[in-house]
């Protein structure tokens, strides 16, 4: 086996999913209460890593067949191929790809978001916050997000949200400015994607999002989240319609591709499923929840809501209610 950067590459990233499978599992085991809601959430979790990762293998498969890899080992395989690159150019390949895609990204932030100051509430470990995050990013965000959900116990995403009325303090700099490399990031992806240079946002990506519980405030009174809440929200708004309006002569030709550019290969299958199972679980959670805040009438219309607007930005919103004084 000759080492490369693609062999590394993809060495760490399957040696770093089942390492931090393993802290999130046994923080789990050592924390979450064993109910009924906890029995349902971890379905959903490993039901989302059969379907999201069962298209992953399939597109491996088919990756492995490609006639330059024929004869070949299993390594030179690894080393010469680019995946991370390919299966990225397959979801954001055209408007109409890109729309359904954006979908998950919108999400990701609201949701780490939420990871990040849930779990400083609740005096969670910055390595194991840091570690379910990393769960969503490597695993499937529909594998982390129930799991997490297990975690915060019955408050689910209620009132480990609210902040306090105390010198009403706001959020660290870091994080707004964490926050900002985020959404920078997200909108220049199909940009620089023509110019080869996709990577760069991307990465700048997933380190700003990993930077969230690092620039969370543990320490009383709690920050008031709901002004940043509100702000992705306008945001992910604001990213769907601007991709809406990209994908709308696509679609004006040809009004099919809307339902079956979302199975067009087996990454675009992949991350479907993915944001199909963190909406079903984050909005059936909040409208099942205990808690009456912000109210049943007010998260079931957010939750229609999530049909026109993203999940995304419909999430945030309902965050914001959340973490309102």
């Amino acid at each position: 086996m000759e080492l490369s950067i693609g062999v590394l590459t993809v060495s760490l990233y399957f040696l770093s999913l089942f390492g931090v499978f393993c802290v999130v599992v046994a923080d789990l085991a050592k924390n979450a209460r064993a109910n009924l809601r906890s029995v349902l959430l971890g379905l959903c979790s490993f039901s989302a890593f059969v379907c999201t990762w069962y298209h992953i293998a399939m597109w491996l498969k088919g990756d492995m067949a490609k006639p330059e890899y024929q004869g070949q080992d299993f390594w030179y395989w690894i080393r010469e191929s680019d995946l991370f690159v390919d299966a990225y150019k397959q979801v954001a390949d055209g408007p109409v790809r890109w729309y359904w895609s954006a979908q998950l990204l919108s999400f990701v932030m609201p949701w780490v978001l939420f990871v990040a100051v849930a779990n400083a509430r609740k005096g969670v470990n910055i390595v194991v916050t840091v570690c379910y995050i990393w769960l969503g990013f490597a695993g499937a965000i529909s594998l982390a997000l129930p799991l997490h959900l297990i975690r915060c116990g019955d408050n689910g995403y209620h009132q480990l949200l609210v902040g306090s009325k105390e010198g009403q303090p706001t959020a660290s700099h870091g994080l707004k400015l964490a926050l900002a490399i985020s959404g920078i990031s997200i909108v220049s992806l199909p940009v620089l994607k023509e110019a080869g240079l996709f990577w760069v946002p991307l990465a700048a990506l997933h380190i700003a999002l990993l930077c969230f519980p690092f620039c969370v405030r543990r320490r009383d009174p709690p920050p008031a989240y709901s002004p940043l809440f509100y702000a992705l929200a306008v945001f992910c708004t604001a990213t769907h319609a601007h991709n809406l309006y990209l994908a709308y002569p696509t679609l004006a030709t040809d009004p099919s591709l809307m339902w079956s550019e979302i199975w067009s290969n087996h990454c675009q299958a992949s991350i479907t499923f993915d944001a199909f199972f963190v909406s079903t679980v984050s909005f059936g959670s909040i409208l099942l929840s205990k808690n009456s805040r912000p109210g049943f009438f007010p998260s079931f219309l957010l939750t229609l809501g999530s049909l026109v607007v993203s999940p995304g930005a419909t999430l945030a919103v309902w965050m914001g209610l959340a973490s309102g004084y």
